[in-house]
């Protein structure tokens, strides 16, 4: 018998994928509305709250992406 390929092994999963990441999406969509991009440099934008310090929020996002590049 030939082995069976990975991924998808009929449509009614691949449908089914489709259809939780289409409720995934009407969840989440509203969950980033009350954020602001901010640059931090040419290649970099995060989402930062306005209503708290942003020099705080960007610190700290700058602090995790270091600590995240030590332990790679």
């Amino acid at each position: 018998m030939a082995k069976k390929k990975g991924g998808f092994t009929n449509r009614f999963e691949e449908n089914a994928l489709r259809e939780s990441a289409l409720i995934i999406s009407e969840q989440s969509q509203g969950m980033f509305s009350d954020l602001i991009p901010h640059r931090i440099d040419a290649t970099t934008v995060i989402l930062i709250n306005p209503n708290k310090d942003r020099d705080k929020q960007v610190n700290d996002y700058l602090t995790r992406l270091e600590s995240n590049r030590y332990r790679y």
